[in-house]
């Protein structure tokens, strides 16, 4: 029987056939048939051996078939695979334009803090520049947002959240292969040296994560619920912008290595005078992990910690997330000791198997929070209180005036307290704790997890999502309660006096425990929630946009005596339109507490649109933001 006569009987049973077919197969087979020498009809030609495995001439092949020969002779079939009709102008091209530039800033953010975007965060997007353009009646469905995704070739965006939405199967499935593949050759290149000793091999086993941690933030009553981290300006009330990023770092046998702090001032004030540094400390532009802030903890923090210990040239292990700022450059990987071997965790899987994200950072911040509270309270104790406080703080160097004469903590006060912690095997990092998160996470050999068990015991930190448990909540809340009672009793003034305590629980009205356990919930952990993150990069994007990047020279610790709303501006003085935006905001937020007229909401309102539509005709100093991120790379 001859090619063209014979026909297919189709993929057998159970076979793993790939009938999936492309707008490439389609012209490729209606080229065929158009060029075909023999007369045969369509369903004949689809069942012939003259065409792929892909086609078996079913009727809805030939339906299709029919539809894209018709294409093919009027020359709309691309030999490529693409449509060669006229693409449609999109209807909102500037609006789809800044979309498509905020969602490309965004994915570049992601390289440091690891958080990707949601469908909902651009739609809210899309409704915000629609509203500042002036468009009416404009929706934001999924239907545009999903052919702007495509017209851009934006596809794979990453949504919230971690191995939250990861069932345990696939987990399981995951860490399995990556276990077999990737941890278990990794420890064997670590005990090739000879050492059989498991007790001083889990002290060469090192992991360590960063953490962003607003070291002034005091609660107030807007962490009371959590449904207003879903508002915007709930989000931007609830965020500090003075923010610093910490570098926790364990072994599995429990030893601590040294924190490290990454602040935005090159050369803060408060460390003028001091021979030493408490901490190791780097400055970086938006207080980020870099790439080259990870090769500077590694070979200014973990080698010297590790050499010290073990000698220079005993092997040793880093386990790291999958964050870009992690993944070093061939340059930057041959800086590195040769001892060292450094082994990334799979995408998605840390909250799940990351040691240091099974409660030691949690339980660190637990700690900074109530002591940094415990010393505000202790003023109260002293002669005077924060009278007499308030009295050395003017004698004190601006930048200096920390939480010893009741001011917010400066980034010495930060290390102090934090150092406090870190160094002494107490409550908030017990070495038994730290090993019982390294257990927990699930990643060490059978032999390594056993000496533990003997060590500890088989009890494992609980599996919850709360961050504090009912002691710490507890604790926080008396304290809160303290402050606040206090406050009230010596009538101090937060605005000049006790600043430290301005816009903070202290300032507010007696709140029930039930409202103070919900704030120490929010508070203790808030850094890390997605919604105040969000703000967190909006901001950053919006500067970049604006030209107004903070310099390295700025020294965060300088703090203002009075509330900058309080103020009176300066003739000479200049905002930037994004600053002046910010303070109307503030100015919204605070007069809704005062039963301000809603007819005054919309002029703030109508102000801030023409402060917006002015900062939309600036002029950029490149063409867009996408060409201006091309030439950085």
């Amino acid at each position: 029987m001859s090619a063209i006569n014979k026909k297919k009987t189709g993929p057998k049973a159970g076979s793993k056939n790939d009938s999936t077919k492309t707008l490439a197969d389609w012209y490729k087979v209606c080229n065929d048939f158009h060029t075909l020498g023999t007369k045969m009809s369509r369903t004949q030609f689809l069942k012939s051996d003259l065409t792929s495995e892909k086609f078996s001439g079913t009727l809805s092949e030939q339906m299709t078939f029919s539809n894209n020969y018709k294409k093919y002779l009027q020359k709309e079939l691309d030999p490529d695979g693409g449509d060669r009709k006229r693409k449609r102008t999109p209807m909102y091209p500037e609006l789809e334009k800044k979309l498509v530039e905020y969602i490309e800033l965004r994915a570049a953010s992601y390289t440091r803090d690891k958080l990707g975007l949601s469908w909902s965060l651009m739609r809210a997007k899309a409704l915000k520049y629609a509203k500042e353009l002036n468009i009416e009646n404009f929706e934001a469905s999924d239907g545009w947002i999903d052919k702007v995704l495509k017209r851009n070739n934006l596809v794979g965006i990453t949504m919230h959240g971690e191995a939250g939405d990861m069932s345990d199967e696939k987990h399981k499935e995951i860490m399995s292969e990556w276990d077999d593949k990737v941890w278990k050759p990794a420890l064997e290149w670590l005990v090739e040296d000879g050492e059989d000793d498991t007790e001083k091999l889990m002290d060469r086993i090192y992991n360590a994560d960063q953490t962003g941690l607003y070291h002034q933030k005091l609660p107030n009553r807007m962490y009371v619920k959590k449904d207003q981290k879903k508002n915007y300006a709930g989000a931007k009330q609830m965020k500090d912008k003075n923010r610093i990023t910490l570098m926790v770092c364990t072994a599995a046998s429990g030893r601590k290595v040294a924190l490290s702090i990454i602040g935005k001032a090159k050369n803060p004030l408060c460390f003028t005078h001091l021979p030493k540094k408490p901490m190791p400390y780097r400055n970086q532009k938006n207080a980020w992990f870099t790439k080259d802030v990870t090769l500077w903890w590694i070979l200014n923090v973990l080698k010297p910690a590790h050499e010290k210990k073990h000698g220079r040239h005993v092997r040793a292990l880093l386990l790291l997330d999958n964050c870009s700022a992690h993944k070093l450059t061939e340059a930057q990987l041959r800086m590195l000791p040769e001892w060292l071997k450094i082994v990334f965790l799979p995408p998605n899987v840390t909250n799940r198997s990351q040691p240091a994200d099974m409660g030691m950072i949690a339980s660190l911040k637990v700690g900074y929070k109530t002591i940094m509270l415990g010393k505000l309270l202790d003023i109260f104790d002293e002669e005077g209180g924060y009278e007499e406080a308030a009295r050395r703080r003017k004698n004190t160097r601006k930048g200096c005036r920390g939480l010893d004469v009741g001011g917010k903590a400066t980034i010495l006060d930060a290390m102090l307290i934090l150092n406090e912690i870190w160094d002494h095997d107490g409550k908030y990092a017990r070495e038994d704790g730290i090993r019982r998160c390294w257990r927990k996470a699930g990643i060490l050999p059978t032999n390594m997890a056993t000496i533990i068990n003997q060590d500890l015991g088989t009890n494992s930190i609980p599996n919850c999502n709360k961050v504090l448990n009912k002691e710490d909540s507890q604790n926080l809340c008396e304290l809160m309660c303290k402050l606040q009672v206090k406050t009230f009793e010596n009538q101090v003034d937060t605005n000049s006096i006790a600043i430290a305590l301005q816009n903070s629980i202290a300032d507010e009205d007696k709140l029930s425990m039930d409202e103070l356990s919900s704030i120490a919930d929010n508070w203790v952990n808030i850094e890390d929630e997605p919604e105040v993150v969000n703000v967190t990069i909006d901001e950053e994007i919006e500067a970049i946009e604006n030209e107004i990047l903070e310099s390295t020279e700025v020294d965060d610790d300088q703090e203002p005596e009075v509330d900058v709303l309080a103020a009176t501006i300066d003739d000479n003085d200049k905002l930037t339109k994004a600053q002046a935006e910010d303070m109307v905001s503030q100015l919204k937020f605070n007069c809704r507490h005062l039963g301000v007229d809603e007819d005054a909401f919309n002029h703030l309102d109508q102000f801030i649109r023409l402060v917006r539509n002015a900062k939309a005709k600036k002029s950029m100093k490149q063409d867009s933001m996408h060409s201006f991120f091309a030439s950085k790379k």
